[in-house]
């Protein structure tokens, strides 16, 4: 999954000014850190005073700074060399990653010595998020530890494609020196899905909407059969005579499952929006689309397991039917930008479909009309409107909170769209139901 996004990276990555590739090699082979290179700055402050007041106190002092530092730097370069062969690589992600949810991602440090007393294996990873069309966050984490595990937490704030490189260092306890290893950054992509979201109103379907369908059998397993003892009103051609052979008496073949009869629900991702930059307000809204959409067929599917879902986004359809459906789903709605069309377009019209869709939908009253009789029920975010009050409804939504690893947004946080109300939607068929987001930096 991660081979070729890896190799472009690495592509990229190649500077076309020498001087600037020189600049980094020497910064990955410098010893100490910023708070080392400080200390080694009072060190060395302390010793041009010592000269110059002829003060013994404090020349023992800059002597033994410089020694420890410089006792630190060599121990912790010989360690760095001593496992130039370890091969850091990501462990096996079995939980996804969810926007707004600490998540996990393991490091390893395959075969790597245990580290010196003072000192610890050190990960620093940095990645980019892609959280829309131009509108990226830079991440950075760094994690420790005395053995080759290297658990990290994350908590993405939005969802989106997450490209991650990690960098495997010796470290001491102090946070004085570093030495990197000689092996290569080892890079991977992950798919950040829309944050899990709460139905605010439980979705209201009746079982007798939706078309027809026939749920097949889908799998060898189940179209095994059990075997029970022959009772009368058994066909005979059900009776298993190989293993009634066997056991001495009759035994008979049963079926466990049969075909019967689903509701297919149509539902639309209308993740449209005229082309621009991206906005704070643009990202924010299709993120908590995607999670209200998720959400609405998490509860539809939890209180009527005959449902089955068509979803149809602007990149084309799919079939949703169980629970590890809607998980895949999620890994698929997790990338998706906003487009400026082509709209999807069915031939045959449903009788009943579900929009979900933002205030930026401009052609989203075109579209309706053209649905003709269909019963219409419309999801649609919308721009919180001030003032705030005490039985307001608003959503708010803080792109940035408090999280274990480091966050900065580009520009397009600081661009703000004016209040989206989007087109006004009326008719007898079309049921209307809106969420009132706030959005913000924090």
């Amino acid at each position: 999954m991660a081979s070729a996004p890896a190799a472009r990276s690495a592509t990229s990555d190649r500077s076309p000014h020498p001087e600037w590739a020189a600049a980094r090699a020497a910064l990955r082979y410098y010893p100490f850190t910023l708070l080392g290179t400080a200390f080694l700055v009072g060190a060395g402050y302390l010793a041009g005073s010592a000269f110059a007041t002829d003060n013994g106190y404090e020349f023992a002092l800059a002597a033994a700074a410089a020694l420890v530092l410089g006792a630190l730097a060599a121990d912790g370069r010989l360690q760095a060399r001593r496992m130039a062969a370890v091969a850091l690589a990501w462990g096996d992600t079995a939980q996804p990653l969810y926007a707004r949810t600490a998540g996990g991602l393991d490091l390893k440090a395959a075969g790597a010595p245990r580290p010196h007393y003072f000192y610890r294996l050190h990960a620093r990873v940095t990645g980019r998020l892609r959280a829309g069309n131009r509108a990226a966050l830079l991440l950075r984490a760094e994690v420790s530890s005395a053995s080759e595990e290297l658990p990290l937490r994350l908590t993405p704030p939005v969802c989106g494609e997450l490209a991650v490189r990690a960098r495997l260092a010796v470290r001491d306890v102090f946070g004085l020196t570093r030495s990197h290893l000689p092996g290569r950054d080892e890079r991977r992509v992950l798919a950040v899905r829309p944050a899990p979201l709460a139905m605010r109103s439980a979705p209201r379907i009746d079982a007798a909407v939706g078309d027809d369908t026939t749920r097949r059998r889908r799998s060898s397993d189940e179209e095994r059969y059990y075997m029970r003892e022959y009772q009368p009103g058994d066909r005979l051609k059900d009776i298993n005579w190989k293993a009634s052979s066997r056991a001495g008496e009759l035994i008979t073949r049963i079926s466990p499952v049969s075909e019967h009869r689903t509701r297919l629900l149509h539902v639309e991702l209308r993740h449209f929006r005229p082309a621009g930059p991206e906005t704070l307000d643009s990202v924010l809204h299709l993120n908590y689309l995607k999670s209200w959409l998720l959400a609405f067929l998490r509860a539809v599917k939890a209180g009527n397991e005959e449902f089955t879902f068509r979803v149809i986004t602007g990149e084309g359809e799919h079939e949703v039917d169980t629970a590890d459906d809607i998980d895949e789903l999620a890994r698929r709605l997790g990338p998706l930008t906003f487009a400026p069309g082509p709209e999807y377009r069915s031939e045959a019209l449903p009788h009943e479909l579900f929009i979900f869709t933002t205030a930026f939908d401009a052609g989203l009253a075109a579209h309706v009309a053209r649905l003709g009789d269909t019963a219409v029920h419309l999801y649609r975010t919308v721009s919180a409107m001030p003032p705030r009050t005490e039985d307001d409804d608003r959503v708010r939504l803080p792109l940035l909170r408090r999280a274990p690893a480091p966050l900065a947004p580009g520009a397009w946080a600081l661009r703000r769209e004016r209040f989206m109300i989007g087109p006004s939607i009326r008719g007898a068929n079309v049921h209307v139901e809106e969420e009132p987001l706030e959005v913000g930096l924090s």
